[in-house]
């Protein structure tokens, strides 16, 4: 899906959204048509009906948090339920996020990731109509998390600064867990190369690790 050119198109109007502020974002069928790009505000954006499409992509802002947050994985299991034939784990969400970077092409470090469900349908439809998700609590608890591991150096470069990529990815895994979803969302990170890796927590839940996806 990534190879395709209208997709890659739409990919890199996001790189460039996220090097600016404001988010936008993108619906994708399974052939690759994208719907036309939709305008959203200074952190967030609406992609809408997820029927009829396998998944979205948005990009997040240079002083928001380069992860999915909890209203984006919710997002993602809307894209999942509107899967046909009950392939639930086709349903996607992308997100890019970037900063600046020194030693990187352009000056631009890029975040790109992808999630997915791999519950069964039963488990779906409990977290998609969950009555006790409180996606307010939620995000305040995600932003909580975000700045307690800034504090610490496995996960930032520096005290106090941004969340380097294991702590976005520690991030996420922490905020699954909060939302009662441990160990039922892949998480997938997009080189700039285009290689597609899996991104997993380790048995002690304190780090992650990559590695290329078969």
């Amino acid at each position: 899906m990534l190879d395709n050119p209208k997709v890659q198109a739409k990919i890199k109007e996001l790189k460039t959204q996220s090097t600016a502020g404001g988010e936008i974002g993108v619906k994708i069928k399974a052939d690759g048509t994208t719907s036309a790009t939709i305008s959203g505000g200074a952190h967030e954006v609406d992609l809408g009906n997820a029927a009829g499409y396998q998944g979205g992509y948005h990009n997040h802002t240079p002083t928001g948090v380069k992860m999915f947050s909890p209203p984006d994985i919710v997002k993602m299991l809307s894209f999942s339920m509107a899967q046909n034939g009950g392939s639930i784990e086709d349903g996607f969400m992308g997100m890019i996020g970037s900063e600046p970077c020194s030693t990187c092409p352009e000056g631009v470090r890029y975040y790109h990731y992808m999630i997915n469900f791999n519950g069964d349908a039963q488990e779906l439809a409990e977290f998609l109509y969950n009555p006790n998700f409180d996606l307010t609590k939620l995000i305040k608890d995600y932003r909580k998390k975000e700045k307690e591991l800034s504090e610490n150096l496995s996960y930032t470069d520096h005290l106090g600064g941004n969340l380097n990529g294991n702590g976005l990815q520690k991030l996420f895994f922490d905020t699954l867990k909060n939302m009662g979803m441990e160990g039922k969302v892949n998480l997938q990170k997009i080189e700039d190369s285009g290689i597609v890796q899996s991104v997993t927590l380790d048995n002690s839940g304190n780090s992650t690790t990559v590695s290329p996806c078969p």
